[in-house]
């Protein structure tokens, strides 16, 4: 009876111990055929044979493929083994007598005692072994099940967890060593997924142009103590080693390579840290400054140093070759018109927008010839966005094209995407949205001389002048400001702050390294920009929207009114007029005009200047950092030299 016990509490059934019940069994049970046992005895016996029930289901436990899953195998069968010792151990016992309590008999609750640990243990890990076959969880995600199940008041099951959580972070950590030290990518059980990008001709491409899309982070596979910006780090270094490695000319060095080993290494030998957060926190920023630094002072340099770029991008994104936009506007205007005319009905059609994207895309190259931009145009190209594309920049989008949102795009490339995000790029577009449609309002306010210097010289035409002057004043100052005390300061600044820290990489060995202190000057010194330009707040960028929007439906409606008759003049005057002719012709009230458009005109006139007080009390009343930030007080000192605006401030209080 003894050995037919320890059989089963092996996991193996037999005469005595046979599976209950028959039609779908859940345990080992006594068979009821089998005499002289007291109740007392067969219900213990059967809780033994429950054990033994639940130890063969974990041993014949398959795992998925996968090396986390793998891991934790090994991890349950460490525990398993633990059971089968004391097994063996209460087999020995047995066979020595230990056991014998006089005249052969072994109490079965001393039995019953000896494997108490194992009563609550193995039904739990049975458990865990359901909820594992059940979840969704794969790859490094499986440290979330175990970590959730270690918080458990089950002592013994709570330790074999952590054991089970220890064999899962040294996979993880042997896949973070062999991502950050040699850029190697293993498989897709990472939180680091390798995507593979087709060119426009469906070819696989593999060049280092674009290696921001080749890798980056699978969120829903990351586990929850590891929180995203220190996995960004990680997919930071990993994609620097890796893209180097590609390149081949300038690898990095083996010194630098042999310490982030050490580091990781060092790690990997603290068992107690493996579940903790901040050391490896801590190894891996440190890894990520090494390599940043680095990389500043060996990539970032010669055509490709940081300064190259930024002048680049300050020239076409904040137009600083205004030859260029000056150009492309004249361009896009004489495309839409010629647009329009060609697709008059069916603007939307998919096959109409193919052509319409490719023709807008070859404006920018053909603006270009002859200027400053021509031999700088690599990388740069213009899009036209689909009605559900919604960026921050889609309030703006529109002042290009007025019926179609367009935005400038740059293709980032190897090294400069070392240095840039896609939420910086996305804000140079943001930017350039938003400084083209400014412009394009300020050029179209400015060719409406050209039509009105032919015009009549009546109340009309006089009034049609008076507003153009006022609207084409505001959008000067507006232009003037942003270029003159926004722009070009906050560029000087960030010039200079590179300028000094390549002084300072040749010159100390500080542990601190400029790279990360100058993308953290990059990402304020955009900040500083759209706060002077007034796009961040929503109130600010929604009245310059208004005003930008009447001041184009104005030279439209002005462009209009040009081409009737009764404007145009049609000889001249044959004597010449008096300074008492100008005058009283100048000073005759307006309700002695008629004319079917001097309501139109009051009421823009109107309207634009209640937009305009609205737009000047919100600049006014601005924080103070956006006000500091964006030269604020040299904007409305500019608008407000003649105290017309603070005067009807104070009217209106």
């Amino acid at each position: 009876m003894l050995h037919e016990l320890i059989f089963v509490l092996s996991g193996f059934p037999s005469d005595v111990f046979i599976p209950f019940p028959s039609d779908d069994p859940c345990t080992f049970s006594i068979n009821p055929d089998f005499p002289l046992l007291h109740p007392a005895e067969r219900e213990s016996l059967n809780r033994l044979g429950q054990l033994g029930w639940i130890y063969a289901k974990l041993n014949t436990f398959s795992v998925k493929q996968g090396a986390y899953a793998q891991a934790m195998a090994t991890a349950l069968e460490a525990t398993l083994e633990e059971y089968r010792r004391d097994i063996l151990d209460m087999e020995r016992l047995l066979l020595d007598k230990t056991y014998d309590a006089g005249g052969g008999v072994v109490p079965i609750s001393l039995l019953a005692s000896s494997l108490g640990r194992w009563e609550l243990l193995l039904p739990a890990l049975l458990e865990f072994t359901k909820k594992f076959d059940a979840c969704e969880y794969y790859g490094c995600k499986l440290l979330d099940l175990v970590l959730d199940e270690a918080r458990t008041g089950n002592s013994d099951y709570r330790d074999v967890m952590h054991k089970v959580a220890d064999r899962l972070h040294d996979v993880l950590y042997r896949q973070i060593t062999s991502w950050m030290v040699y850029g190697n990518w293993t498989n897709d059980e990472f939180f680091i997924t390798k995507s593979t990008t087709t060119g426009n001709n469906g070819t696989t491409t593999t060049a280092t142009a674009g290696w921001q899309r080749r890798y980056g982070l699978a969120l829903e596979q990351i586990p929850k103590h590891i929180p995203l910006a220190l996995a960004e780090s990680v997919l930071f270094v990993g994609k620097a080693v890796a893209t180097v490695n590609q390149m081949g000319n300038n690898p990095m060095p083996d010194t630098m390579k042999q310490q982030h080993l050490q580091l990781l290494l060092s790690l990997r030998q603290q068992q107690q840290s493996l579940r903790q957060y901040d050391p490896l926190k801590q190894v891996v920023q440190q890894i990520r400054r090494s390599t940043a630094d680095w990389l500043f002072s060996r990539v970032l340099t010669g055509e490709h140093s940081l300064q190259c770029y930024l002048e680049s991008f300050r020239h076409m994104f904040l137009l600083g070759y205004g030859d260029l936009a000056s150009n492309f506007i004249i361009a896009c205007a004489e495309w839409r018109r010629r647009s329009l005319a060609k697709y008059p009905h069916d603007q939307h059609h998919k096959t109409t927008m193919i052509f319409r994207h490719q023709e807008f895309n070859a404006l920018l190259a053909k603006a270009s010839v002859g200027t400053e931009a021509e031999e700088q145009m690599d990388g740069y190209c213009v899009e036209i966005m689909q009605n559900n594309e919604s960026t921050s920049s889609s309030l703006f989008s529109r002042l290009l094209l007025v019926d179609l949102s367009c935005t400038l795009h740059y293709d980032m490339r190897w090294p400069i995407d070392l240095f840039l995000s896609k939420e910086d790029l996305q804000c140079y577009s943001d930017l350039w949205t938003f400084m083209t449609g400014l412009r394009n309002v300020q050029m179209s306010l400015s060719d409406l001389w050209i039509s009105l210097r032919h015009g009549p010289s009546n109340h009309e035409a006089r009034a049609v002048c008076r507003l153009r002057s006022y609207m084409l004043f505001w959008v000067d100052t507006l232009w003037n400001h942003i270029q003159s005390n926004v722009i070009t300061p906050h560029y000087q600044r960030l010039i200079q702050v590179i300028t000094g820290a390549k002084r300072s990489s040749y010159t100390t060995t500080t542990a601190t390294p400029a790279f990360e202190d100058l993308q953290a000057a990059h990402t304020q010194y955009l900040r500083n920009i759209m706060q002077g330009c007034l796009i961040l707040t929503k109130d600010t960028a929604q009245i310059m929207y208004k005003a930008l929007r009447m001041c184009q439906k104005f030279c439209a409606f002005v462009q209009e009114l040009c081409h009737q008759e009764d404007w145009q003049r049609t000889k001249r005057r044959r004597t010449e007029r008096t300074a008492s002719d100008i005058v009283n012709e100048w000073a005759k009230p307006y309700e002695s005009i008629e004319n079917a458009h001097m309501e139109q005109i009051m009421k823009t006139e109107k309207e634009f200047s209640y937009i305009t007080d609205r737009f000047f009390t919100l600049v006014s009343d601005a924080p103070q950092e956006i006000k500091a930030n964006g030269s604020l007080d040299i904007l409305l000192l500019q608008l407000d030299y003649n105290k017309w605006f603070s005067d009807n401030r104070i009217k209106s209080l």
